[in-house]
C-alpha cells in the first residue's frame, strides 16, 4: 500500500472512531438496574422543586433514561396539583452523573406542557 493510501486509510479510521464516540450511547433495557436507579434519582432530586411536591405523580411507563458518555439523561412527563387544585403537566428532564451508589444531579429542566 502506498504512503498516500495508508494516510487516507488512517484518516478514515480516525474520522469513523470520532463519529462513533460523538454518538456513543450504551444500550439499556427496561430492566437495566442502573437505568431504573437513574430514574429514581431524578425523581428524588426534582420532586422538591415543584410547588406542591406531595402531589407530584411520576409515570410508571413512558419515561426514558439514556446513558450518554458521562451522564444519564432522564425524561418524563409528570403531573402535579397547584394550591388551587389545578392539574399541571410538566415535562421533566434531568442529567445525572455517577452510579447507582451515588448520583449527582448535573442539571434539570421543568417545562410546562
Amino acid at each position: 500500500m502506498s504512503i498516500a493510501a495508508t494516510r487516507i486509510t488512517t484518516l478514515l479510521l480516525a474520522v469513523g472512531l470520532a463519529a462513533t464516540l460523538v454518538g456513543c450511547t450504551s444500550p439499556s433495557t427496561d430492566d437495566d438496574p442502573e437505568r431504573v436507579s437513574a430514574y429514581d434519582a431524578c425523581q428524588e432530586f426534582v420532586t422538591p422543586q415543584f410547588e406542591n411536591p406531595s402531589t407530584v405523580v411520576w409515570p410508571k411507563d413512558g419515561w426514558t433514561a439514556k446513558k450518554q458518555i458521562s451522564t444519564w439523561d432522564v425524561t418524563a412527563t409528570v403531573t402535579s396539583r397547584e394550591d388551587n387544585e389545578a392539574v399541571i403537566t410538566t415535562l421533566v428532564t434531568c442529567s445525572l452523573t455517577g452510579t447507582t451508589d451515588a448520583w449527582t444531579l448535573a442539571s434539570f429542566n421543568l417545562a410546562l406542557q
